[in-house]
């Protein structure tokens, strides 16, 4: 919502009366976002030049509210004699002193625990009085406090992730404030609101008596799971990296797999069949999973025409929504491809056969639609999607014959092959596997360079320029000329590592693409985004841009038998984090986001990915039948002593500890549920 925070000496007014009856402001809309309409309206600088034919609807005066993140974020912070402040804040962002003694608080500690004891707020004559309170790590859920306090006394909170480089990181565009005014006396409030935060900053206003707080506490609000899963090594470090990584989806995990705990807390579809593979290693929490398939499956009911766009109706059929559940039509084919590879691993994790045929007729539907939108040479093309893979800055715009989309589908082909096999559909079983055949084969007939040695991000030559003019044409956008067009080809180690994982290379290339994929361990991630590919070159290769990202560069380099260098990869960059002080895993690396910041979100659980691999890599346990009806225990020791841990399974948990002895060789003891049958690979 838009947000606008004036100071003012004198009363302040505002008025569109001359446009509306009763209009403090004018709401303009909904339009077409890519229609002249929109474009017009969004050009003006005056009221009165807005589109004839564009609605408008009057906000009166009663709606304006304080905006309580601005007003905390824009406030005068100064430190006095009797308060204190953390280091971590005054050397990013120091606050000017104000002289003389002053009574401002005693027993600051009193309020940090649920016990009989207070702390106590004096009022100040010349200002508000502010705190932060630091609950240790992050977290989500119910801000509650017991305060006795005079009527009229307002309390302005506000909750936030994180002190770094750049003070206080404000956390914007989010409903982590609100405001409470007290009745008189002792009173007793548990938010309405979840909220995902480290910080509470909060601001005391109004009060002419001290202000007594007995505690502040969280409640915290996450999908009732039990932690069964384990991990411990001779490498602390990556046994706290572990830790970390599983905690950090635990705060993702709400009544589906959300993004983060603080910001969108929403079901990304792509982004949920990491955090459930890590579910499954820390948690088993197999119910939430399924139910998180099959939301995306129901996305691609015909009833969804009741609410989505018409000219997005008009435009194509759709492909599972980005994010579900949701009135935002912005597709993502990534994430549609992921989910079918979700479908599967979840079958192999739980078991579920009744299951599996359910998600089987979604996913051959969603396959039927995709298979709608190959060019004429077998390369996947959809107009007006979001064809996100990382955030970098790749070739990838709203359509175009995308190799990674092309890759990440052929993967899904394999997988709903698998399904098919399993659910005994021959006939299916041959039809997935040979349109996969084709998208591969066209992938290197037309995706790779010789010049560059890898895969072009989106293949730009004279017959993907026809199409791309003839898309112009019809929309009425300008048409770059050909030259220009062919500028914008870019090879990226996100795609090359999407061909290697996808099985898409051939054997005399993967040395070549090898080359783009081991790139990621000079941990020179340039965090973008496919709208910062005009300002890159050809030659330049686009490196991976986030966490999320290496996810998929770990799981290519253990299927090409390279565990040491994904290991070493892991260990280095996630202990990036670590040593800056996070207790969750953040949606990018640092400095991303410039500012002194570190990242936006500083929980995400698509950057948890080495929970999943140090229990099935380095503790090596993996279903090696559906259920775990068969456990396979493959250890990667890597330069280790020792590792021991427990993997969930639907049958009881599995448990290993192995180390290598002093000749080298390594010993294994494990204990698997009866009915388990255990296959071990040194």
């Amino acid at each position: 919502w838009p947000s606008l925070l004036f100071e003012c000496d004198q009363p302040l007014t505002f008025s569109a009366e001359r446009v509306l009856n009763g209009a403090a402001w004018v709401f303009v809309g909904p339009m077409n976002e890519f229609s002249p309409e929109f474009a017009a309206a969004f050009a003006v600088t005056n009221l009165d030049d807005l589109p004839a034919s564009a609605r408008r609807v009057a906000i009166p005066a009663s709606a304006n509210q304080t905006d309580i993140f601005a007003l905390t974020a824009s406030q005068h912070f100064y430190a006095v004699d009797g308060g204190f402040c953390t280091y971590e804040i005054t050397r990013a962002t120091p606050r000017p002193a104000l002289g003389g003694k002053r009574q401002l608080i005693a027993a600051p500690d009193a309020l940090l625990a649920d016990t009989a004891d207070w702390t106590t707020f004096y009022p100040q004559p010349d200002g508000d009085v502010h705190l932060v309170l630091d609950f240790g790590k992050e977290t989500i859920g119910y801000f509650e406090f017991d305060l006795d306090a005079p009527a009229g006394t307002i309390l302005d909170g506000s909750g936030f992730e994180g002190i770094d480089d750049g003070g206080i990181f404000w956390t914007m565009n989010t409903r982590n404030s609100f405001r409470y005014v007290c009745r008189e006396g002792r009173q007793v409030f548990r938010s309405h609101e979840r909220r995902g935060f480290r910080y509470l900053s909060l601001t005391l206003r109004d009060f002419a008596r001290p202000v007594r707080i007995r505690h502040i506490s969280n409640y915290m609000a996450t999908y009732p799971v039990a932690q069964v899963g384990h991990f411990a090594c001779s490498d602390e470090t990556l046994t706290k990296i572990w830790e970390v990584g599983a905690y950090t989806v635990r705060l993702c995990m709400l009544d589906t797999y959300v993004d983060c705990p603080t910001y969108e807390q929403v079901y990304w579809v792509g982004d949920a069949r990491n955090s459930a593979l890590v579910n499954a290693v820390a948690f088993g929490a197999y119910d939430l999973t399924d139910r998180c398939v099959r939301l995306t499956g129901q996305s691609l009911s015909p009833e969804l025409k009741r609410v989505k766009p018409p000219y997005l109706e008009e435009l194509r059929t759709h492909l599972p929504t980005s994010h579900v559940v949701s009135g935002w039509f912005d597709e993502i084919p990534m994430w549609n491809f992921l989910w079918v590879w979700q479908a599967w691993e979840a079958y192999m994790a739980a078991g579920d056969r009744a299951a599996l045929a359910d998600y089987y007729v979604d996913v051959r539907e969603s396959l039927v639609r995709a298979e709608g939108f190959l060019s004429a040479r077998d390369l996947f093309d959809i107009p007006e999607v979001w064809n996100l893979v990382d955030w970098a800055a790749q070739d990838l715009e709203r359509d175009g014959e995308v190799i990674s989309n092309t890759v990440l589908m052929a993967q899904a082909l394999d997988c709903a092959a698998l399904m098919a096999e399993e659910l005994g559909k021959p006939e299916e079983v041959a039809a997935h596997r040979g349109l996969a055949a084709r998208l591969r084969a066209a992938v290197n007939l037309y995706g790779w360079s010789d010049e560059y040695q890898g895969y072009v991000d989106t293949v730009r030559d004279e017959t993907g320029y026809a199409t791309f003019k003839t898309r112009r044409e019809a929309a009425g956008i300008p048409i770059e000329p050909y030259v220009e067009y062919l500028k914008k080809i870019r090879i990226s180690e996100p795609t090359n590592t999407l061909a290697l994982l996808c099985n898409s290379v051939p054997p005399e290339r993967v040395d070549a693409v090898m080359r783009l994929v081991l790139a990621a361990k000079q941990g020179k991630f340039i965090g973008s985004s496919p709208w910062m590919a005009r300002f890159g070159k050809t030659e330049e290769i686009v490196p991976v841009g986030s966490p999320w990202f290496l996810f998929f560069t770990l799981e290519a380099l253990f299927q090409a038998g390279h565990s040491d260098d994904a290991l070493q990869l892991l260990r280095e960059q996630w202990n990036r984090m670590l040593e800056k002080g996070a207790t969750t895993f953040w949606e990018t690396f640092p400095g991303h986001i410039g500012g002194g910041h570190w990242s936006r979100s500083l929980c995400h659980g698509w950057s948890a990915a080495p929970a999943y691999f140090l229990s099935a890599k380095v503790l090596g346990v993996t279903p090696a039948a559906p259920g775990y009806s068969r456990v396979r225990i493959a250890p990667q020791p890597w330069n280790l002593r020792w590792a021991r841990g427990t993997v969930p399974t639907p049958r009881g948990p599995v448990s290993v500890a192995w180390q290598l002895d002093e000749d080298g060789k390594l010993q294994i003891e494990y204990q698997a549920p009866e009915g388990c049958e255990v296959e071990v690979a040194v």
